[in-house]
C-alpha cells in the first residue's frame, strides 16, 4: 500500500499498526518492513524493539525497516543496535544496513 500511494497514508499506517502485536512472525515481519517504507519517525521505537527481540526473522526485518526509513532517528537506532551487537550475526546485519543505507561503518568488514 505504501508503495502505491506515498502521500496521505495515515489510514494505511493505522491499518498496518493494528497488526503490530500479531502472534504470527510473518505478519510482524511484514509490519516492520511496511512501517520502514512509510518512514514515520514515530515507529522507530517499535522497530527498535522488534530488532532487539528474540525472533531472528522479525529482528532482521526490523533492521531492514530501520534502514528503509532513511531518517535520523532510525539511523541513531541502528547505530545503537550496531554497537550493542557489534561482534554478532545481528551486528553484521546492522552494519550492512548502515553501510548500504547511510554510508556509515561501525566495523570494517574487510
Amino acid at each position: 500500500m505504501n508503495r502505491i500511494q506515498i502521500a496521505n497514508t495515515e489510514e494505511f499506517q493505522s491499518y498496518i499498526r493494528s497488526f503490530k502485536d500479531h502472534e504470527h512472525e510473518f505478519i510482524r515481519a511484514q509490519v516492520v518492513v511496511a512501517l520502514g517504507f512509510n518512514g514515520d519517525p514515530e515507529d522507530v521505537t517499535y522497530l527498535n524493539e522488534m530488532a532487539e527481540g528474540d525472533n531472528d526473522y522479525v529482528a532482521q526485518s526490523a533492521i531492514a525497516g530501520l534502514g528503509l526509513m532513511n531518517n535520523n532517528e532510525a539511523k541513531e537506532a541502528l547505530i545503537k543496535l550496531g554497537t550493542r551487537y557489534l561482534d554478532t550475526e545481528r551486528g553484521a546485519i546492522v552494519n550492512g544496513m548502515l553501510r548500504d543505507g547511510y554510508k556509515l561503518y561501525l566495523k570494517d568488514e574487510t
